[in-house]
């Protein structure tokens, strides 16, 4: 093969991948999705909380998403004006042109830069056939125009010791009522999910719902 076709060859390589682990750098906003204009894989709209999702690349070309719920008519007063407070300062950052109307607004958010702060959080949930599990997702924590300094060691959350402990007895529960033996049950299998080259949304907070997902590549 001649060097010119190597080097050709190279640069067809895709090294897209996901953004798996905490990230504290600088990103760059690829694409702009409003809930409703999605449309789920089945080919019906959306119609679950409503969200605004801001794809993004890392400086290593790592790709993922940041979703920010929306206000929620008729909601709690002080999580509505928290979650329109952490958006407004994502898109300060962003420098987002203020004088546009509607989606454009957030548009303009497209091409720029910011430095953002996301951890791998710790949680647990028994929707899995009720079997109790330990999960870790990505959690968006917030936004700068200037680098963040952080302690790495506070990357990743790991379970509280009241959350280890319910838990415990979730699984002892489970293991009682279904008859399992100990060494075998849900307490000694529970295991965080891998998340290597998984495609998995930063959400802006802690949240029941999730955003959809899009399909097996991000639209950008």
């Amino acid at each position: 093969m001649s060097l010119e076709n190597e080097l050709n060859s190279v640069k067809d390589t895709k090294t897209d991948k996901w953004l798996v682990e905490p990230y504290v750098g600088m990103i760059q906003i690829k694409k702009v999705e409003i809930s409703e204009k999605v449309t789920k894989k089945d080919g019906t709209p959306y119609t679950g909380s409503p969200f605004f999702k801001f794809y993004f690349a890392t400086e290593f070309g790592e790709r993922s998403s940041i979703t920010f719920w929306r206000e929620v008519e008729g909601g709690d007063p002080t999580k509505n004006e928290n979650k329109k407070a952490k958006l407004k300062k994502f898109l300060d950052n962003c420098k987002a042109d203020d004088s546009l109307q509607g989606l454009a607004y957030l548009e303009s958010c497209v091409s720029k830069k910011l430095h953002v702060l996301i951890k791998r959080v710790e949680s647990w949930d028994s929707k899995d056939n009720g079997v109790p599990r330990i999960k870790s997702n990505l959690v968006y924590w917030f936004s700068s125009d200037t680098p963040i300094e952080t302690d790495l060691s506070e990357l990743i959350i790991r379970l509280s010791d009241q959350d280890k402990k319910a838990f415990e007895a979730a699984c002892v529960k489970f293991n009682e009522s279904h008859g399992v033996e100990e060494s075998k049950g849900a307490l000694n299998q529970a295991k965080a999910t891998d998340f290597d080259n998984q495609e998995e949304d930063a959400t802006s907070e802690d949240s029941k719902d999730s955003a959809p997902q899009g399909d097996d590549d991000i639209p950008y």
